[in-house]
């Protein structure tokens, strides 16, 4: 079984949500999408959290969208149903709108590249710091 696409941990009032595709730049799939919002959801709902904390595993914070198997673009790629370009679409808003609602301040700890939608998520955050 592989790692979760996102890890979140809280320690004296921050939740440190990472994350988690280094081998993959951590670029943006469906379920890290979909547990970004979870974990937004949480840090709002949790009384012991105070602030979140967002930053990459391994050498980048995110580069984009996952564009299609092993970074090459393929028919498949562009090739989707409507339901399916509808939802990622989809999750995508839910991100940014996640990310508006928050009454937690989000502090994006960007580690490393920032690319298209990895950009776009470091601009959600309220303070970020590069480094």
């Amino acid at each position: 079984m592989s790692d979760p696409a996102v890890l979140t941990s809280v320690d004296d009032g921050v939740m440190l949500v990472t994350l988690n595709r280094p081998d993959a730049m951590n670029t943006m799939d469906l379920e890290m999408l979909q547990l970004l919002v979870e974990a937004l959801a949480e840090a709002n709902e949790r009384e012991d959290v105070n602030a979140l904390v967002l930053t990459g595993a391994g050498d980048a914070f995110c580069a984009g969208a996952e564009i299609g198997e092993g970074g090459r673009l393929t028919v498949a790629t562009f090739v989707r149903t409507r339901e399916e370009r509808l939802d990622r679409r989809g999750w995508s808003t839910r991100v940014a709108v996640a990310f508006s609602e928050s009454d937690v301040p989000v502090i994006g700890a960007i580690n490393g590249m920032a690319a298209g939608g990895g950009f776009s998520l470091a601009l959600c955050c309220d303070i970020r710091f590069l480094g």
